[in-house]
């Protein structure tokens, strides 16, 4: 890869004097104009061309939300249970060795309302390699002695995410953020523990005998095709119950411990949605507070300026009808009250003005940064697939473009102040 050879030779330049840096926020006035391929939607399936590889994309209804209570990350080891156990008529070793014959890659994935499943092959072997898929999905064996060897996978896994600092800040910020709700869980010790196959086989019922959103890059024969089509005869996807704005926030301030020595402060509170009138303003706002690098204003002065952390910055997620605000900074102990101190003015100058400066860069840098967001044909589709999951026009992301565009210094002001007023979750992790 070139992400090594290219600074090397920019910090050669630059040492000899042969070469000007430039600020960063000329270079985002450079516009990037990139034409961001579609997939085709025909006859119940996602297509986008690709020479080459074959991949194979289902997104099925549910996922991690399911988890049954007291038996948190039930799903997750559903999902690995299926991979390496194979399926029922082959068992766990002559499916893995298939595989690896077949040079085809599988997995399964759960996110927080649905569950990815996908395989990528060589063209010449996709008849085989997709027959073998959707026997493991629709007749997975989830064989007793792997299940076990999964269970302790996960288990080793929570026990490393225990002794990490950012890892504990963010699951104790969900824990408050979402206080009563299936997404504050998170798989602990002793859930994983209760799990028994049983509960895997109710869970596999919910999930994988769903009809899923299919999605396919590149050329896959019209035998297979019709085996896929074939597999889940029932057209259409499940309604499924999507979760909404924070129900009962917890607001106040938190602290933890974790081995990990490092200190880490995590602070979040209910933003807009996609489907609100403000989302674009409040992503540029955003963008402007601390995601947008080193010229946001929290990296400017709690990094550049006053040295007080390794990392800082803010972020911004939103879904259609609710979105989450947050801000992250990773320190030392000493420096914790100087940080919050520091984000306080920060934010309290945030209401007080944003710059027609800062707006246009920002406008400039996000109409960039989604011009090469999707680089990949798996991201292309796996994208449309999730706005078709989540009943977004498939318009959604040139209609945002424009919002961006349009946003007047007003609409991005008023966004911004709301952003960062009113109460917060604040995680501090070994303060």
């Amino acid at each position: 890869m070139r992400k090594f050879i290219i600074p090397s030779i920019i910090l050669i330049l630059s040492l000899f004097g042969c070469m000007h840096m430039p600020d960063p926020r000329e270079l985002a006035t450079i516009p990037v104009k990139a034409t961001i391929p579609k997939p085709v939607f025909d006859d119940g399936v996602y297509r986008l061309d690709s020479p080459g590889i074959v991949h194979i994309i289902f997104l099925f209804p549910g996922g991690k939300l399911m988890d049954p209570p007291g038996k948190e990350g039930a799903v997750n080891l559903l999902c690995a249970t299926m991979i390496s156990g194979g399926t029922k008529d082959l068992g766990p070793e002559r499916t893995e060795e298939i595989l690896d014959d077949l040079a085809a890659d599988v997995g399964i994935s759960p996110e927080r309302e649905f569950t990815y499943a996908s395989i990528n092959m060589l063209q010449e072997d996709a008849e085989e390699a997709s027959k073998l898929f959707l026997d493991l999905l629709r007749s997975p064996s989830l064989d007793s002695k792997r299940f076990t060897l999964e269970r302790k996978k996960l288990i080793d896994k929570i026990k490393r995410d225990e002794e990490d600092a950012i890892t504990v800040a963010f699951n104790e910020l969900k824990r408050h953020l979402y206080k009563g709700e299936p997404r504050s869980k998170r798989p602990t010790l002793a859930s994983l523990n209760t799990i028994t196959r049983g509960d895997l086989i109710g869970l596999y019922k919910q999930i994988f005998t769903n009809t899923p959103l299919i999605g396919i890059i590149g050329d896959l024969d019209s035998n297979s095709l019709e085996n896929i089509k074939r597999a889940w005869p029932i057209p259409g996807v499940k309604t499924y119950k999507l979760m909404g704005m924070p129900e009962n926030p917890e607001f106040g301030s938190f602290t933890k411990t974790a081995k990990d020595r490092q200190c880490v402060l995590v602070m979040a509170r209910p933003g807009p949605g996609m489907n609100e009138s403000s989302y674009p303003a409040a992503y540029i706002a955003d963008y402007i507070i601390g995601s947008g690098g080193l010229s946001s204003r929290i990296t400017q002065e709690i990094r550049t300026k006053k040295g007080l952390a390794y990392s800082a910055g803010s972020f911004y997620q939103a879904w259609p009808t609710w979105g989450v605000f947050g801000v992250y900074v990773i320190t030392e102990t000493r420096n914790i009250q100087d940080v919050k101190q520091t984000l306080k003015d920060v934010f309290d100058n945030v209401i007080k003005g944003i710059s027609t400066e800062e707006t246009e860069w920002a406008k400039q840098a996000i109409t960039n940064q989604q011009s090469v967001m999707y680089n990949s044909p798996t991201k292309v589709l796996s994208h449309a697939m999730e706005m078709t999951f989540y009943s977004l026009s498939p318009d959604f992301d040139d209609i945002f473009l424009d919002r961006v565009y349009d946003s007047t210094q007003a609409e991005i002001q008023d966004a911004a102040s709301n952003l960062v007023k009113g109460p917060w979750v604040e995680i501090v992790v070994n303060p």
